[in-house]
């Protein structure tokens, strides 16, 4: 295990909507399309448009006081 991997929650990698180290499945609003080839070999890619987003019920697993971290590219 790395140093990343400790104290995770959630990863979703966004090829899809599954959470990779848990069970915290994003929901799929207005059909967010994934690809798994985007313009890098082995890049996850999801289009947003008009009105499409991801979301995830109230959970306590991820309603806490801890710091949060949230990357994109």
């Amino acid at each position: 295990m790395s140093t990343l991997d400790v104290g995770i929650t959630a990863f979703w990698q966004l090829g899809s909507t599954a959470d990779s180290v848990g069970s915290n499945t994003l929901t799929n609003n207005s059909s967010v399309s994934f690809a798994n080839d985007g313009p890098v070999v082995g890049l996850k890619c999801a289009t947003f448009s008009g009105t499409n987003w991801l979301s995830i019920a109230d959970n306590a697993a991820l309603s806490n006081n801890a710091s949060i971290t949230i990357a994109g590219w």
